[in-house]
């Protein structure tokens, strides 16, 4: 492809490569939508492992505890509130829990999993340690929050 003499005379001879021979006008090729059906790549291994996290969730926060009930007591305890309808993020006994508390309690543990999930996977970039090292981090700053937070409910909860 060569250009006219007179589409490159405003140039000059200072800018002879710009719009000189050989010049590449690239073109984009978008893909033909030919199927609208849409599906997500998952495989049976991944549903399943969802569904164990679901599950683990779910024994994690008490559920079955939490769902049961208790001799002398209602069937089950208050969202998390007191008797007159005030709300109250923790219930006043060590034995017995609100049901946002212990979702609360479950996703602080749960987060305390996944730094320990990091901080093992960590271990596998050796190769690539400015990764391992962020993994590193990562993992512990989760981990040992959760431990203080899980810490500092117990102490709340205590009265002390």
């Amino acid at each position: 492809m060569s250009v006219s003499s007179k589409e490159s005379k405003p140039f000059g001879k200072k800018l002879p490569w710009l719009l000189g021979r050989g010049i590449r006008i690239p073109r984009i090729r978008l893909p033909e939508m030919s199927d609208r059906t849409f599906t997500l790549p998952t495989s049976p291994r991944t549903i399943a492992m969802g569904l164990v996290y679901v599950f683990l969730f779910f024994v994690m926060m008490g559920a079955v505890y939490l769902m049961t009930p208790q001799i002398g007591q209602s069937a089950m305890p208050a969202l998390g509130a007191d008797s007159s309808g005030n709300p109250v993020w923790l219930y006043p006994s060590i034995n017995s829990a609100f049901i946002l508390e212990s979702i609360a309690a479950a996703a602080i543990l749960f987060m305390g999993g996944a730094g320990f999930i990091l901080l093992f996977e960590s271990t596998k970039y050796s190769l690539n340690p400015g990764y391992g090292r962020r993994l590193l981090v990562i993992g512990l700053v989760l981990g040992l929050t959760a431990f203080i937070v899980m810490q500092y409910i117990i102490k709340v909860k205590n009265g002390s």
